[in-house]
């Protein structure tokens, strides 16, 4: 096997390093799994890293290729390198059993394993869903945190993904709440017809999030069969999608016009939620919203923690209403929103969810929690 050479930016691999590396798993059992895969060209150099489950391609930027080929790179290892290394430049050498890390200061012999044992990452098919890449990670963070963690009822463990010809949705629930938020996109009226709305699982969501950037402007987003691609301009990202039915969740939105509708800034929503959280535990964590004219009393009480009582000044002038929220649940929204951010809180029935907004597109609902229950 021909030996691979290169020499790139030490600050521009480690970064493709890092993206590449939220893909693989140090722990596998399979050996090339613990590794990243490097690919030297003439038209491109990438970082490949993968579980079988998610997989990310990167493009390195400022790569001299003296040789092509391929390589794998030890996960640990390597990545301890660049982190620790001062140098500007590094040069990789391979040849399936050995590696050679220098730079003008430093030389490292490693240990590798055959570059052929490391699965091929897929490419996506044609057609798909465009998007911006930045839309698409706050989509990401702001219905993420919905997601069920603890069972597996329906396939409520990841985001569903809803693809319209020129609009993009992602939902989370976990049956007790529930995110939305949708944005523009572009895709043929065919693909859209094709009714592939992917389930995506959590900690796929959350690798994506990561690898995202701005620089990758206009992403590529295609579910195909059991699996997702997202393409942009340096990172592929490869997911296996959840199977089973996703809940009929447009049922839980409520539309009948609500009896109060209070709108704040984030700032203060968070800042008071947290306040009259400090005394509550897990048998007593409930927080009363008692709505008067003029003002929001936010209540709890700890019997071994004490009461707690926060108020702030509202425009509302109609007659009181209450509802109990888990101020986990309030506070988890709140906080993937920007501070100077207007959300406004809808309540109706008492038992019926309270429903909260943030400008047109992003929807979060809760179910109240019962008086004097957990």
């Amino acid at each position: 096997m021909e030996t691979m050479k290169i020499t790139c930016d030490r600050a521009k691999l480690l970064e493709a390093f890092g993206l590449a590396a939220t893909a693989a798993s140090a722990r596998s059992p399979k050996p090339a799994l613990s590794c990243l895969k490097l690919a030297a060209g003439n038209e491109a150099t990438t970082l490949t890293g993968t579980d079988l489950e998610i997989g990310v391609r990167v493009r390195v930027e400022n790569v001299q290729v003296d040789t092509g080929g391929e390589a794998l790179l030890p996960l640990g290892t390597v990545g301890a390198i660049l982190r620790e290394s001062s140098e500007e430049e590094v040069t990789i050498e391979g040849d399936g059993g050995k590696m050679l890390v220098r730079g003008r200061w430093s030389k490292y012999q490693l240990p590798t394993i055959d570059p052929r044992e490391f699965p091929e990452l897929d490419n996506p098919p044609a057609d798909g869903c465009f998007v911006a890449a930045g839309l698409l990670r706050e989509m990401i963070r702001r219905t993420i945190f919905s997601v069920e963690t603890e069972s597996a009822r329906y396939a409520l463990g990841g985001v569903l993904w809803e693809i319209e010809p020129e609009k993009l949705t992602a939902v989370a629930t976990d049956g007790r709440r529930l995110a939305t938020l949708f944005g523009p996109a572009r895709t043929s009226a065919e693909n859209a017809a094709a009714g592939n709305n992917p389930i995506v699982p959590a900690r796929a969501m959350q690798s994506l999030e990561r690898v995202l950037t701005d620089e990758d402007g206009e992403v590529r987003f295609v579910a195909d069969g059991n699996s997702l691609w997202v393409q942009g301009t340096k990172v592929l990202f490869f997911g296996r999608l959840l199977e089973g039915r996703f809940p009929q969740w447009r049922d839980v939105l409520p539309r009948t016009p609500a009896k109060l509708r209070v709108e704040l800034p984030v700032d203060q929503w968070l800042r008071s939620v947290r306040q009259a959280a400090v005394v509550t535990d897990k048998e007593h964590r409930g927080v009363l919203f008692n709505f008067e004219a003029g003002r929001l009393i936010l209540s709890s009480q700890g019997p071994s923690l004490g009461d707690a009582q926060v108020e702030l000044p509202i425009s509302y002038e109609g007659p009181g209403q209450s509802v109990e929220l888990d101020p986990l649940y309030v506070a988890e929204f709140l906080r993937v929103l920007d501070a100077e951010t207007t959300v406004s809180i809808e309540l109706r029935e008492p038992e019926s969810p309270v429903l909260f907004k943030a400008g047109e597109n992003y929807e979060y609902v809760v179910m109240p929690m019962l008086r004097g229950k957990a």
